[in-house]
């Protein structure tokens, strides 16, 4: 038996669960509606039904009796409709109604028994909907023997024929709803599964992208603050020539790291626009647009792009007074068409411009300004001094900053479900359409073996519009038209000749097989509403033809035959009642599912943001704001050789850990948490390895580990190297340098993670390679 049959046999025994965790939206949309087209036909019968009582049991008791019950079904099924009744309840009132209304009946030629079988026959299909598992198969066994043995019992001369055929019935339609449903139900689940995969996926990219980009965005607070800091009391000289400004400088660098640690948004921007730069500590000559108009300015650009330039203004200023050797440096604010353009001018040592990423600009300055929108112009020669011009973008023109709320990052599977709910509409039909012409084919077999009848035409009509219908669904024009008329005819055709059979409702009408008209009508209306309103028109003048034509000699044969023309209605009825609740369900699942998700990735953000904080923790971040805060109120002097020293030291850990690339999200924490242990063991530690990383968390956890590990054994004084480089398209080589004899206890470890992965010692040092998938 091959994955597809199990699969299929698997489910035709489970049904539908929609609360199973692992029904999706499709799945739960395929249930509710089919559910609502289900009960929305039972409510019909109820009422079919209860005409059929006051026809045929008028003046007695029963007849009260059978319009209380069938009321109370249809309340009932009117309430679990709208969630506000328990499933069991209308199957085992349908079930209840069904042998009450075959008792009470006293003939089995009249119209309540015709429309009571009818509701038997919808009453095998409820446990195929609304039940799991095997239960489903006890309860409509009891319900199915129940029935016909209760017929049997009460009307022993009506004979066998009507139990025989209702146990043929109610299992034929058992199996041909449950395999129907095991059918569409292995469609919406494997939709089901990939929008799983896709939202777990979007996710974890989420997650990965929210961690990258608050690192980035630490990264850059960091250098802008504590380690230009740090930099200016570690050289001297001017940078710590205003002890007050010193101060104050660390201060607020210490409220920097207090705010990255707690995830709050800070502004390192003064209470005015460029007004950071006082604490720069050398003089600024503004020039151009006073405060007023500079505020106006500020005021019309996003707040992004505002923050990134008065940064960005921020670090080439502080380039200045570091290299420059000048005292003054001129900050110049214009507006050029609209736009804001803020001049740094220095008349000090210059430089090269292609050097510019050995001076921090790069990151500081030109990256930041790329984010924004913020052009930048670099003019610097030696000995000629630099220039450097921002120019930022126009209010319309600034781009939008990257989102990180749950909203734009969630994945969009509209489209898919609406092309697979689109596919369990048709399928549902042409199941349909099919199911019930093989079971009208059981019925005829098992109820009048040996005869020939007209409903077999029937059969053969309804056998032929299924292809018509499946080969002109995609055709237009005269062909569509042609298409529709023809269908139209066969439906009509067809219920004659399954009426005929009965001799028009006149004899046996029991054993009248209109479910083999059904089909037909449910094609036509899928193909038009247009067509399928002609068609049931067609079929219903057609039925009051011979009402009118019987009425003279039997008003019982004239009530069942337009009795019977509301069966093919009825399910055309329920079946527009299931694409109607498709879409509308479908888009409140999908909706509901996008809320949850919402929630989920709101947490995944949340969890990303304080994994980019503890990263941080782990670097020893929490030390260097103990650090500042000594200098900001004055314990530590930052004029000390010590101090200086200390700052020196404090900024050469702090730059190598911001080296890092934030999108090292598996290795990143590892290798932060290595760098600090370095740091206290005195350890020389030193990585290459760019943005590559391992394609597992499992791995990249053993190889973390790995490397904390032998850093913590190296003796002081000693180095360890490790590097990771793109070995290929799909692998990575990672290496670590190690004091001989500190990877000897990583053999097994290594070639456990991969075959070629070995241990080599070159005299005092030791080589560990290993090739993971990247």
């Amino acid at each position: 038996m091959t994955v597809a049959w199990r699969e299929l046999t698997r489910r035709f025994v489970a049904g539908i669960d929609h609360n199973s965790p692992s029904a999706g939206t499709a799945t739960r949309t395929l249930f509710l509606s089919l559910r609502r087209a289900f009960l929305v036909g039972i409510i019909v019968l109820q009422c079919l039904v209860a005409i059929g009582a006051v026809i045929d049991c008028r003046g007695r008791p029963s007849m009260w009796l059978m319009l209380l019950a069938t009321g109370l079904l249809a309340y009932a099924a009117w309430l679990l409709m709208h969630d506000r009744c328990p499933a069991w309840v209308v199957v085992v009132g349908v079930y209840g109604t069904v042998f009450a209304a075959g008792i009470a009946s006293d003939s089995p030629d009249n119209v309540l028994t015709f429309n009571d079988l009818w509701l038997a026959h919808v009453a095998s299909a409820l446990p195929a909907v609304f039940v799991a598992g095997w239960p489903a198969f006890v309860l409509h066994a009891a319900g199915c023997i129940g029935f016909s043995t209760a017929l049997a019992i009460a009307h022993p001369a009506w004979g066998h024929v009507i139990p025989r055929g209702q146990i043929v019935a109610g299992y034929s339609i058992m199996i041909a709803i449950r395999g129907g449903f095991a059918v569409l139900s292995m469609l919406t689940s494997r939709a089901d599964a990939q929008a799983a995969t896709a939202a777990a996926g979007a996710e974890q990219s989420a997650w990965e992208r929210r961690l990258a980009l608050e690192t980035m965005e630490h990264t850059r607070t960091l250098h802008d603050t504590v380690i230009n800091t740090l930099a200016a009391i570690a050289v001297g000289g001017g940078g710590v020539r205003d002890l007050a400004l010193v101060r104050e400088r660390c201060a607020s660098d210490n409220q920097a790291i207090d705010d990255l640690l707690a995830g709050r948004r800070s502004s390192m921007s003064g209470t005015a626009p460029l007004g950071s730069l006082r604490k720069i500590g050398i003089r600024i000559e503004h020039t151009g647009l006073d405060q007023e108009q500079l505020s106006r300015a500020y005021d019309q650009l996003p707040e992004t792009v505002s923050a990134d330039l008065d940064q960005a203004t921020f670090e080439v200023v502080q380039n200045a007074s570091k290299h420059a050797g000048v005292d003054v440096v001129t900050v110049d604010a214009q507006m050029h068409d609209d736009r804001l353009c803020v001049t740094v001018t220095d008349h000090g040592v210059g430089f090269d411009p292609q050097t510019r990423a050995l001076r921090g600009l790069d990151g500081s300055v030109f990256r930041r300004a790329e984010r924004s929108g913020i052009a930048v112009d670099l003019e610097s020669r030696p000995g000629h001094g630099t220039v450097v011009r921002l120019l930022a973008p126009s209010a319309d023109a600034a781009p939008q900053p990257p989102d990180l709320t749950a909203g734009d990052l969630l994945p969009s599977d509209d489209g898919q479900l609406a092309s697979v709910l689109a596919a369990v509409r048709g399928g549902a039909r042409y199941l349909w359409a099919v199911g019930v012409l093989l079971v009208g084919v059981v019925l005829e077999v098992t109820s009048q073996p040996g005869r020939w009848t007209p409903t077999y035409l029937s059969l053969l009509v309804g056998f032929a519009a299924v292809p018509i219908a499946w080969l002109g669904r995609n055709a237009v024009g005269h062909v569509r038209t042609a298409v529709e008329a023809l269908l139209t005819v066969a439906a009509a055709v067809g219920f004659v000749w399954a009426a005929a059979t009965s001799r028009f409702g006149r004899v046996d009408p029991a054993l009248w097989q209109l479910l083999t008209t059904t089909g037909t009508c449910v094609l036509v209306w899928s193909l038009s509403k247009r067509a399928g309103v002609v068609a049931l028109g067609v079929q219903v003048a057609t039925a009051i033809g011979v009402a009118v034509y019987l009425w003279p000699e039997s008003t019982t044969a004239a009530c069942i035959i337009l009795s019977g023309v509301t069966v093919p209605t009825l399910f055309v009825v329920a079946f527009d009642q299931f694409d109607l609740a498709v879409e509308r369900i479908g888009q409140q699942a999908a909706d509901n599912r996008r809320r949850l998700l919402a929630m989920r990735f709101d947490a995944r953000l949340r969890e990303a943001s304080e994994a980019s904080r503890q990263r941080w923790r782990d670097a020893g971040l929490t030390r260097v704001r103990d650090f500042l805060s000594g200098l900001a109120d004055g314990s530590a002097d930052p004029t000390a050789d010590a101090v200086r020293l200390r700052c020196g030291e404090e900024e050469s850990y702090l730059r190598q850990l911001i080296q890092l690339s934030p999108d090292l999200i598996r290795l990143g924490p590892w290798l932060t948490r290595a760098l600090d242990t370095a740091r206290d063991r005195g350890v020389d530690l030193r990585i290459h390895c760019g943005d590559a990383e391992p394609s597992s968390d499992q791995v990249a956890d053993t190889l973390g580990r790995m490397l904390v590990d032998v850093v913590d054994a190296t003796p002081r004084n000693q180095s360890v190297t490790m590097s990771v480089f793109e070995a290929t398209d799909t692998d990575l080589l990672v290496t670590l340098v190690a004091p001989h004899g500190r990877l000897e206890p990583l053999a097994p470890v290594v070639t456990a993670m991969s075959p070629t992965g070995e241990v080599l010692t070159f005299g005092e040092q030791d080589l560990l390679q290993v090739t993971v998938p990247a």
